[in-house]
């Protein structure tokens, strides 16, 4: 008879939370709980994006519609609205304005929208001075801002600092458990002020959040956090709710829905025991998909299916309005797809997530929604497409954005250092001859091992790249060719269309040049073998104007390609 909502945390926040959130669904529902997954308005794979107007409110309303929606479905008598920071400020001012949610799950709430603001621009101000981001250009009276690769317009900004947890004039529920982190200063004033208007409030001090709140393929699950949440919901409310005379509304849910002018999406579960799922994105006018592949989009490390900074969503949906259809996919043990093999790896450079897509597309062939298909990803997902299409004739197209390897050495690292090998090597070259550098050197504020290694780094990749060229240009090299030299060359003979896209320091092109040494030239004579580099962003495309940037280009590339 209880149901629990979960309600994510906003951005790069988000990304990072979601396989514990999706831990937290599957051993709450487990446990015997109806729970409740969804993504606010504009965020994840809800229709809308970071510039639309009413932001704020949106997202309130989207829980509230979330609550309504799992008291359809379930039944159940008592709602729980389970929040992660922002996400459980969200909940609280929705509970509050409904009246009728019975329990309240807050961790690491952010009690004023002021103070989550602040933490915003210096998550942003700390990327920019520790050279993982550049500033962005701004134009004058912009009083917009970004932080982990998301747009919080002014409008948005001025609404989340009217939003203060603190100052609720009615109670938002019977029974409040307000979860605080351990490993930072924290108080229990949030849960002093729900106390006052009498809810039976409880706070506690916990571990877990910093361990979860990583890259996703290095979360830990928090333990010690669900044992809390799940004793708190299991135990009887303190103060009793009266029985509700709510009539059930019909389920929201639909097979297909709208979500751009022109653009619809369907979910897609599909393989062995339907263990895998992704998101089909295309046009309403299925006229405009002739003679054009459809896009699989492959993901990135542990990032689930809306791709880095949710670029793959709104690559996608741009892509639909021109005619591309396109599936934004999970891969065994990411996101919304479980491992459905007992010996597949949860590990992007496997030889699993190729099989995945190709199972993806044998899924597509045989529901006659396509037959000829394009694969893109960045990093090890560009390394999952660039294998996809080599072992699928089926593919007509590879678009790959700072492939990192072609080929996987275990003990290699999963991880892409921020300030790249070229980036750093520059910096001190251009530092050198800088007085204050050498000043700040003097008095010990700098570490010149520092410099030597990314300076070494450097000449190190550069001496290998030369070595390539010189051995390509040995006696019978030619006939040769790298390995990887070879499989361009047999993408190109089978006419699949290859774009590679860098950011201009990325290292991923001292390890292309590494690889196919002097072939390039000969491979770059191919109208089909593309390579495009992009000025300024970081590997992960985070700043706002480079996702644009980096959108313009594939989208001009495959229109281009097929018209």
């Amino acid at each position: 008879g209880r149901a629990v909502v979960l309600c994510p945390p906003l951005g790069y926040e988000g990304i990072c939370a979601f396989p514990a959130l999706r831990t937290f669904a599957e051993r709450l529902s487990h446990a015997g709980f109806a729970v409740l997954r969804f993504d606010y308005d504009g965020t994840g794979d809800s229709g809308g994006q970071d510039s639309d107007p009413g932001r704020v409110r949106a997202w309130i309303d989207s829980v509230s519609d979330a609550v309504s929606e799992v008291r359809a479905l379930s039944g159940a008598r008592e709602v729980c609205l389970f929040g992660v920071r922002m996400g459980a400020t969200l909940a609280l001012v929705a509970a509050s304005e409904r009246g009728d949610v019975d329990r309240l799950v807050l961790w690491n709430p952010c009690p004023s929208g002021r103070a989550y603001v602040r933490e915003l621009r210096a998550f942003r101000l700390f990327a920019e001075q520790t050279g993982e981001l550049a500033s962005r250009p701004r134009a004058e009276g912009d009083a917009s801002d970004e932080s982990g690769g998301f747009l919080f317009t002014e409008e948005t900004l001025t609404s989340l600092k009217s939003l203060d947890a603190t100052k609720l004039t009615t109670r938002a529920a019977a029974s409040v458990l307000v979860l605080g982190r351990d490993d930072v200063p924290d108080d229990d004033k949030l849960a002093r002020a729900l106390e006052s208007h009498g809810a039976s409030t409880t706070y506690r001090q916990l571990p877990g959040y910093a361990e979860m709140m990583v890259a996703p393929h290095q979360s830990i699950f928090p333990e010690a956090i669900f044992t809390s949440v799940l004793d708190s919901l299991s135990s009887p409310l303190a103060v009793p709710v009266p029985a509700l005379a709510l009539a059930l509304v019909s389920p929201t849910a639909h097979p297909t829905g709208l979500v751009a002018a022109g653009v619809r999406e369907e979910p897609l579960r599909f393989g062995p025991r339907h263990a895998f799922f992704g998101i089909l994105t295309e046009p309403v006018d299925a006229s405009l998909t002739r003679g054009k592949p459809l896009l699989v989009f492959s993901n990135t490390a542990g990032n689930y299916r809306i791709g880095p900074n949710r670029m793959y969503v709104e690559m996608g949906r741009k892509l639909a309005a021109l005619g591309f259809r396109s599936v934004r996919m999970d891969v065994s043990g990411i996101g919304d797809s479980v491992i459905w093999e007992d010996e597949a790896l949860n590990h992007p450079y496997a030889d699993q997530p190729t099989d995945d897509l190709r199972v993806l597309m044998r899924h597509l062939e045989k529901l006659g929604r396509a037959d000829r298909f394009g694969v893109a990803g960045l990093c090890s997902g560009a390394f999952v497409a660039y294998h996809a299409a080599l072992a699928d004739p089926a593919v007509t197209s590879v678009v790959l954005i700072n492939p990192q390897t072609f080929t996987w050495e275990e003990g290699m690292s999963l991880d892409v250092n921020p300030l790249t090998t070229r980036d750093a090597s520059d910096y001190y070259k251009r530092r050198f001859f800088a007085k204050d550098a050498w000043m700040k050197m003097l008095r010990g504020g700098v570490n010149p091992l520092h410099a030597i290694e990314a300076v070494r780094a450097r000449v190190v990749g550069v001496a290998r790249s030369q070595l390539a060229r010189a051995k390509a240009k040995l006696p019978g090299a030619a006939s040769r060719g790298s390995e990887v030299a070879r499989a361009f060359d047999a993408l190109g003979e089978r006419g699949v269309d290859v774009l590679i896209v860098f950011a201009s320091n990325d290292p991923g092109i001292d390890n292309l040049d590494e690889k196919v040494g002097a072939s390039m030239p000969a491979l770059a004579k191919r109208s089909s073998f593309t390579i495009a580099t992009i000025e300024g962003p970081d590997h992960s495309f985070t700043p706002l104007w480079s996702q644009v940037e980096l959108e313009r280009v594939i989208v001009a590339h495959l229109t281009r390609r097929f018209r």
